[in-house]
């Protein structure tokens, strides 16, 4: 039997993420192997991730998030992290992110994401010492699994010596997409989703999501505007310099934010016309893949990531031109029989992935690990 650690960080440093919901998933399908232990120890953590999934928590519980106390439970989180593995020490720790942790007898294990503070620093806060800490447990890791090729190809551009402790294992959709919970979702999207068709985009707005340029590439088509509007799901309501934009671009068509759950998320996948992603760098792409299992035909950047990620599956553009956004959206939101085979495509493809798979693969790492 492995003995498998996760540690605190992500847990305590992400209420809501990717990150956080991968760990979860991982954690899950793990524990249905055979051979394995997995131990969760986020003490006293914040993630919603966590405390709605069902993960089997040995230690510790959720906090409720309190202004300024992120660093204080952090430091808290990492004595008793530290105190615990020493009474009981694990096989392997498999970290959640990439700070200061090393016991000497175990394994350690670090999955990389992305290069996004490595390729666009100027978007984060202290980004020398996060990229310092990265560096510092890739160099020192065991074995270090990328999310995708794309990502893989990232990192050895960055330390080629590690090349021979890589693996890639994709992330999978999981998106809970049953009913909805509580009246009030519906009640929200009721009310702001428009009766127009819509356009949906998920996230974050900032820097490399390149939500300007899709802004610019709404503005140069008067059908889409006359025909649709768009839905912002998830990331902070729109700012002043935001709206500022849309009126400088005379963006006459409603574009409304709305935040919630996965099921309100599954609902507006359903529902739309179509779901752009414009962004000019990621890891992975798992909201591609969320729309694609819900029948939602998908637009998108043409990134190595998200070629390796949908295949022939998705509509693409040149994220750099707002001209190619516009014709690429133009064409697809036009061709019923487009739409439709994009969305037959698209249910193919994310059968490709699965959290299982994932599970899987890892374990697989595992053992090689623990037999060396």
């Amino acid at each position: 039997m492995i003995k498998v650690c996760f540690d605190h960080q992500i847990f305590s440093l992400q209420k809501y993420g990717g990150i956080s919901r991968y760990f979860c998933e991982l954690a899950i399908h793990l524990e249905s192997l055979k051979g394995i232990d997995v131990e969760i120890l986020p003490f006293l953590h914040k993630n919603k991730h966590l405390l709605e999934s069902g993960c089997r928590q040995k230690l510790g519980g959720y906090f409720r998030q309190v202004k300024k106390t992120t660093l204080a439970r952090f430091l808290i989180n990492s004595l008793l992290f530290e105190s615990v593995n020493h009474l009981r020490p694990p096989d392997i720790v498999h970290r959640t992110y990439y700070g200061n942790i090393n016991f000497g007898y175990a394994k350690y294990v670090t999955t990389i994401h992305d290069f996004i503070p490595e390729k666009y620093p100027y978007q984060f806060d202290d980004v020398e010492r996060f990229i310092r800490l990265k560096r510092k447990a890739i160099l020192e890791s065991d074995h270090v699994i990328c999310v995708s090729n794309a990502t893989k190809q990232d990192l050895l551009s960055y330390y080629p010596i590690v090349e021979n402790k890589l693996s890639v294992i994709h992330h999978a959709s999981s998106l809970n997409t049953g009913p909805l919970q509580r009246p009030t979702c519906q009640q929200r999207i009721n009310e702001k989703v428009p009766q127009k068709p819509y356009l949906l985009y998920v996230g974050d707005r900032s820097g490399y999501k390149n939500f300007d340029t899709l802004l610019r590439a709404l503005s140069q088509s008067n059908k889409i505007r006359k025909d649709f509007s768009m839905i912002c799901f998830g990331g902070l309501p729109f700012d002043d310099k935001e709206l500022k934009r849309m009126a400088d671009l005379h963006l006459d068509l409603p574009i409304e934010h709305l935040t919630g759950d996965d099921q309100m998320l599954s609902k507006l996948y359903q529902n739309a016309t179509l779901f752009v992603h414009p962004s000019l760098y990621e890891g992975f792409g798992i909201s591609i893949l969320e729309a694609m299992s819900l029948g939602c035909p998908v637009v998108c950047s043409d990134l190595p990531v998200f070629q390796e990620v949908t295949n022939d599956a998705a509509a693409k553009f040149d994220p750099a031109q707002a001209s190619s956004i516009c014709h690429t959206l133009e064409t697809v939101l036009y061709a019923n029989d487009q739409r439709k085979k994009l969305i037959t495509k698209g249910h193919e493809n994310e059968k490709r992935f699965s959290w299982k798979k994932t599970a899987e693969k890892t374990l697989s790492i595992y053992r090689q690990l623990n037999a060396e």
